[in-house]
């Protein structure tokens, strides 16, 4: 009898469903006669043309009810969910985002008992009702394998949940999933509208520009620059906004110029921004404890790194050996690090690239997909 599978993300965005597409279709390469189908809020023609040529089924949800607080709206798509597959027999239950399901899965375990719940987590989450939370999941075995990305994150986790050792910890690295699109004129185009603001080298802060990014620190170390550079900001505008940057631009010597693209970046530009790059900055607070898209992207096209000495955006640069770190939240170190690459770059270049092209194989899709399909397949 075929086993049947239901994957669960509250989130179909982007980056999301490049992630679960390919996890699902790694848990099919291990079980091919497995009957997968992934439950979300939404779903774009294409993707569900993909997921209809890949053999998934799909099943959407009600979105949370917007008068109804998250947690509970949270709560609510989980008690369907449960239920569904219960129904339709459905023994395994992998939810594939579990960080905004902490809280909502407390109020709804008990109808787990007899299922077979796994579970990813991204972030190690900070709040200690969370870490409980988690700490009970595990413990009881509740969720049987939960899988998070990089070694740091499974021995933090390890660590700090006082479980009885019923809940496994697995760790897989974060893959590099956005296609790459080669676009000379495109590149060329992007690198003729920056250096109308700026010459080079150019330093990007790729991503949202969300509170714990901090793009605030950034443009404090930048203004300490010693160096002729442009720092290029790319992303959707959130919790700073386009007036904080003009604010902070101000304040800029005149070697230091700032190029603004804020707004959707769509999927074919994403390559563009990369390879029109020299450095990559990755300015992240202390309570960032994830992992970094935009650091797989700039290792994928041999770009040095700048990131955190914290969290396992910290532990890979240094473990991998894929660019340099500075003290979290420091600005005068993170000035001094930005310094040092810019009248570094070839040698650094050099040294990391042999370390950079190791865990660029690390990170490939069919790797992920081979230990994602290992991990839930057996």
């Amino acid at each position: 009898m075929s086993t049947k599978f239901m994957f669960f993300d509250t989130s179909n965005d982007g980056h999301h469903f490049y992630y679960n597409w390919t996890a699902i279709q790694g848990v099919r390469e291990k079980e091919p006669d497995a009957v997968c189908c992934y439950a979300t809020t939404s779903m774009e023609p294409e993707q569900a043309k993909s997921l209809a040529e890949a053999g998934i089924s799909m099943m959407l949800m009600d979105p949370e009810p917007p008068r109804l607080p998250a947690v509970l709206g949270r709560t609510v798509m989980l008690y369907r969910l449960i239920r569904y597959c219960r129904k339709h027999g459905y023994r395994k239950l992998h939810l594939l985002y579990l960080d905004c399901l902490l809280i909502p899965l407390l109020l709804v375990w008990p109808l787990l008992l007899g299922l077979h719940c796994t579970a990813t987590m991204h972030w190690y989450p900070t709040r200690p009702s969370k870490q409980r939370a988690l700490s009970f999941f595990l413990g009881l075995g509740v969720i049987r394998q939960l899988i998070v990305h990089g070694e740091y994150t499974k021995r933090y986790t390890v660590e700090r949940v006082r479980s009885s050792g019923k809940g496994a910890v697995e760790s897989i690295l974060y893959p590099q999933l956005h296609p790459q699109h080669a676009n000379p004129e495109q590149d060329a185009e992007m690198k003729l509208r920056w250096g109308a603001a700026g010459p080079g080298p150019y330093l990007l802060a790729f991503g949202g520009t969300r509170y714990d990014k901090g793009l605030d620190l950034l443009l404090q170390a930048f203004a300490k620059v010693e160096e002729p550079c442009t720092l290029v900001i790319a992303g959707k505008e959130e919790h700073f906004t386009r007036k904080d940057i003009e604010a902070w631009k101000e304040r800029l010597p005149s070697h230091c110029h700032v190029v603004t693209e804020l707004g959707y970046i769509a999927d074919e530009a994403v390559s563009s921004y990369f390879d029109s790059s020299d450095l990559i900055v990755l300015p992240y607070r202390r309570m960032f404890t994830g992992q970094s898209g935009p650091l797989t992207e700039a290792v994928v096209r041999n770009k040095l790194v700048i990131g955190p000495d914290h969290g396992e955006v910290g532990f890979t640069i240094e473990h991998y050996q894929l660019g340099l770190v500075f003290r979290s939240e420091d600005v005068d170190d993170l000035a001094g690090q930005i310094t040092y690459a810019l009248r570094h770059r070839a040698e650094l270049a050099e040294k990391i690239n042999a370390n950079q092209n190791h865990y660029r194989q690390l990170i490939q899709p069919q790797f992920f997909m081979d230990k994602y399909g290992k991990t839930l397949g057996t």
